[in-house]
């Protein structure tokens, strides 16, 4: 009888290990799968990827997304605006194919390997982009609407690319102009017609949902960098210093300055904005430091112009 009893127990314990073991491999295939088609989103798009690590999983999946940045310098410089916002859409977007990540830490390298920027980012369920039915219309009869409504306000058009992927469409829009004194006079216009302009060309079948800007001067010297995200609510971008502030979301939700990393990081909406700057949601620290969680959710907006900033 006490053989009989023995034999039983070890039986419920070899099962119980056996379940474990299960549910162990199967949390790591899990992870291995996740890990995989964000790669596979990513590098799609040209990003270059430079590793994606597990950091966590209990009681959330938590992870490390390493971005090798293409561009010169050890500054936010290196940074580009469209990539990083890339990055986060993408973890967004993976919960409608059934991937849960609930946060996730961005970094970038510059080119000598050195880290320079690096942001914890919560993937909030309330956040999870709604899904959107693709367009009605094709990436040439759209581009053509494009064309026909997109008011410059002085500005030259480069080049107008409309890109479908999944039904949605992104929209670019490289831009030129004859010095920055052109660009301060034409942006507080041309940036607050975007949104409206959008609403416009997709009430009428197309399916924009990202709208790129890239804004360069006669020399070639890169002004600014810009993503609007309709389906995230979001912006995102980068400009030179100098230009003008006039055209910034108002009030902007809070902005993470993209000065020299990592001697200057802000996570609150500042008094008086920096013209090196990309507005987003996430916390941002230098690294090897903890997290700050902003505390100032004030929504007036900026009461003061830096000095330098011109007029439009």
């Amino acid at each position: 009888m006490k053989r009989k009893r023995l034999m039983i127990l070890v039986g419920l314990i070899l099962a119980v290990l056996g379940i474990a073991l299960i549910l162990h491999y199967k949390k790591i295939a899990a992870q291995q799968e996740v890990v995989g088609y964000l790669k596979e989103r990513l590098e799609k798009q040209n990003i270059p990827i430079a590793d994606i690590k597990v950091l966590g999983t209990s009681p959330h999946l938590r992870l490390e997304i390493i971005v090798q940045s293409v561009s010169e310098g050890e500054t936010g410089k290196s940074i580009d605006p469209i990539v990083r916002h890339s990055v986060r859409r993408e973890v967004m977007l993976a919960r409608q194919h059934g991937y849960v990540v609930d946060s996730f830490i961005l970094v970038f390298l510059n080119q000598q390997g050195k880290e320079v920027y690096w942001a914890e980012m919560p993937v909030h369920s309330e956040n999870v982009p709604f899904q959107i039915s693709p367009s009605k219309l094709d990436d040439r009869a759209t581009r053509d609407i494009v064309l026909k409504k997109l008011n410059l306000y002085g500005l030259s058009l480069v080049e107008a690319e409309v890109v479908a992927s999944e039904g949605i469409q992104a929209l670019t829009l490289r831009l030129s102009t004859l010095s920055l004194e052109t660009a301060n006079r034409s942006l507080p216009d041309f940036m607050p017609s975007l949104r409206p302009l959008l609403a416009d060309i997709n009430a009428q079948g197309a399916q924009i949902v990202l709208c790129k800007v890239e804004l360069v001067d006669e020399k070639g010297q890169l002004l600014l960098k810009y993503v609007l995200d309709l389906q995230l609510d979001s912006e995102s971008w980068w400009q030179i210093d100098g230009l003008t502030q006039a055209w910034f979301p108002s009030p902007p939700s809070e902005a993470d300055l993209m000065t020299s990393y990592p001697e200057y990081f802000q996570t609150v909406t500042p008094t008086e904005l920096p013209t090196d700057i990309m507005i987003e949601t996430p916390t941002v620290t230098p690294a090897h430091t903890s997290t700050i969680t902003p505390t100032d959710t004030s929504t007036e907006a900026p009461t003061s112009t830096p000095a330098d900033a011109p007029t439009p």
